[in-house]
């Protein structure tokens, strides 16, 4: 049963490495210090041997990350179930003899499993680059050094790459339960729309303070959001197995 899943959700994956790697390219592009560290040198009034500072490539990063990480989960979760809803196999799946809690779970593990794989393969190449990348040197036709700021500490980036990854979890759970109750990909992308939305207005406060403030911080100040992750996460899997079990397709 695994390998018909992973059939299913093989596409998809080779999706988000391209995805994730082109977001990769895009922001290293962006980052390298040749780009606008001249630009920004010349908009100053500037001294012989004024520095400009640039920030860590991991942490723009980490910016990127936690602004993508919504709808690239969405997409990871909105076929869970709506897929075959739609496309009438559902019901010949049930048929066999496997629990329906095997089948969820197996679902939403492959699915999760795709988003983390290809998320970390980015990460770790971004991470690499910015750690070996010099932090001193200068610009061409310019005599003003460039420093990079102190890198992101391998601590702190496993903190902050846990939060970007359980958000993204958080939201494929979410996606694969709003998918039980949908009969097509794009009605679960709109309940899925729905609910996201809800809870950005009710929980705007706690999600500003996880989406801002969790770049790049010491991984025990990321425990709290981890283990709010953690608890959501498990929580809404356990109402999508319940719900799954019980419904009639």
């Amino acid at each position: 049963m695994l390998y018909k899943e992973w059939l299913g959700v093989r596409l998809k994956f080779y999706m988000l490495l391209v995805l994730y790697g082109l977001a990769g390219v895009t922001v290293i592009y962006m980052w390298l210090p040749f780009r606008y560290a001249i630009p920004m040198v010349r908009n100053l009034p500037l001294y012989p041997f004024q520095p400009t500072f640039v920030q860590p490539l991991f942490r723009n990063w980490l910016t990127f990350s936690l602004l993508s990480i919504i709808p690239i989960a969405v997409v990871c979760g909105v076929d869970t179930v709506a897929d075959e809803t739609d496309k009438g196999t559902l019901s010949f799946l049930l048929t066999r003899a496997v629990k329906r809690s095997r089948i969820y779970t197996a679902k939403i593990v492959l699915n999760i499993t795709a988003l983390v794989v290809a998320y970390i393969s980015t990460s770790g190449i971004v991470l690499l680059i910015d750690h070996l990348h010099p932090k001193y040197f200068y610009t061409e036709g310019n005599s003003n050094p460039v420093f990079l700021l102190e890198s992101v500490r391998l601590g702190d980036a496993l903190g902050s790459t846990l939060v970007v990854l359980l958000a993204g979890t958080t939201i494929t759970v979410l996606t694969s339960l709003a998918s039980i109750f949908a009969r097509s990909t794009m009605h679960s992308l709109l309940l899925t729309v729905i609910v996201l939305l809800a809870g950005a207005v009710l929980f705007n406060h706690l999600i500003a303070d996880i989406f801002y403030n969790s770049s790049a911080r010491p991984l025990a100040s990321n425990l709290p959001d981890i283990m709010w992750f953690l608890v959501l996460t498990l929580g809404l899997y356990a109402v999508g197995l319940f719900c799954f079990e019980r419904r009639e397709f």
